[in-house]
This record gives C-alpha cells, structure tokens and sequence, in this order.
C-alpha cells in the first residue's frame, strides 16, 4: 500500500475516533495499531501510530477551541479521503477498512444511530454496497455480542463454582 494512502488513512482513522470521547482513545487507538500490524512491517506501525496521535489531537484541539464536534465537516473530510483512496484500493482492503472501523465503534461502545451513519456514509465513499455494510456491521456487532455473552457466561460459571467450593469447604469443615 502506498504511504500516501497510509497517511490518508492515519487521518480517516483519527475522523473516526474523534466522534467519542477523549476517554475512549485509548481503545481506538488499540484498533488501529492491530489494523496497522496486520499490513505494515512492525517497525512502521510505530511511524503511522504517531501520525494518527498527530491527527487525532490536532483535530480534538480544533474542536476544543471551537466548542463543537462538527459531525458534518468530519463526514465530508472521511468522504473526501474515501473517494481519493478508491483510486489505490481494492475492494477487499476497503472491506478490511471497514470493518476496523466498525471496530472502533463497537469497542468503545458507541453504536447509535447517528454513528452507524457516519459510518455508512463512509462506506458509501468506499463504493461497498450497503447490503454488505449491513453484513460487515452485523458481523462485527454481532461477535462482540457474542464476546460479551461469553464473558458473561463465562464469569457466572467462575462465581458459581466458587461459589459451591466455599459450600463444599464450609460443610467439609463442619463435618470434622
């Protein structure tokens, strides 16, 4: 992948994360260096990581100054990086694009309405069907669901077994 489309990226990546709060950084962050060590040498992810540091704060400064997030402006700028990287794309990278993307959105918790059109409307400038948006959001929405279940279940079997040793350990010990 050209650099030039990586930079572009970086500045897409940090669009996106700039919808949540500052607390939640932390986790897109995390998105994007794993979006990043799955297609660049280990030793660029650092490189595009402080790129996408450098967008990201340089746009929450705009907004601090400014008072407002500005969803409109943030969606035109994620369409116009959209429509210059479908140039240098192919349809199976700007699949894996989105769906870090909705990454982003479903670990930190933030599936409105409005950022489900703020990512549609970026899948829209990426050209992907919205068919295979609804698949891509289902997809991700859905295992994290799943993910969550599974902690859930997982945490009640842990708490019940502990549960029932104490049992065990408290009419054991009554019986000596």
């Amino acid at each position: 992948m050209k650099e030039t489309v990586l930079k572009s990226l970086m500045r897409l990546f940090a669009i996106v994360s700039q919808v949540h709060s500052i607390d939640e950084i932390g986790i897109a962050r995390k998105v994007v260096e794993g979006y990043l060590s799955l297609i660049v040498r280990q030793d660029h992810v650092r490189k595009y990581l402080i790129m996408y540091d450098f967008y990201h704060n340089s746009m929450r400064e705009r907004e601090n100054k400014t008072g407002e997030k500005q969803l409109s402006l943030l969606s035109v700028k994620a369409m116009i990086i959209c429509e210059e990287a479908n140039n240098y794309l192919t349809n199976r990278q700007k699949i894996f694009i989105l769906t870090h993307i909705l990454e982003i959105i479903s670990s930190t918790g933030h599936k409105t309405l409005e950022d489900i059109d703020f990512i549609k409307t970026i899948a829209s400038a990426f050209k992907i069907d919205e068919h295979l948006f609804n698949d891509c959001l289902y997809f991700v929405l859905k295992r994290h669901e799943d993910i969550y279940h599974k902690k859930m279940f997982f945490s009640f079997q842990i708490h019940r077994y502990l549960r029932n040793t104490n049992l065990f350990t408290a009419n054991f010990s009554r019986v000596k």
